[in-house]
């Protein structure tokens, strides 16, 4: 290429600073943008992935429920077990 530099100088890249409030801004306009065409469309997701895990949410419900709740008697026990030993 005539004018090309033999050395390649690599230049110092600078990144910009992302506002804090970008990732919420972004996850509801995400979020709304599923829910209308989720309505428009009568109960069809315009992105597959987000209907998949709708899905998989609303079919795990039950099982997810019986998670938190062995968690939350393993929780209550490990603090009547510590308030026992501390008394």
């Amino acid at each position: 290429m005539p004018g090309a530099s033999s050395t390649s100088e690599a230049r110092p890249t600078r990144e910009v600073p992302v506002p804090a409030a970008m990732p919420m801004l972004l996850s509801f306009v995400a979020g709304y943008v599923d829910s209308y065409t989720y309505l428009a469309l009568f109960g069809l997701f315009a992105a597959q992935v987000t209907g998949s895990f709708a899905f998989a949410g609303i079919g795990l419900r039950g099982a997810l429920l019986a998670v938190a709740i062995v968690c939350a008697l393993a929780f209550w026990a490990l603090l009547r077990e510590r308030a026992a030993r501390d008394a």
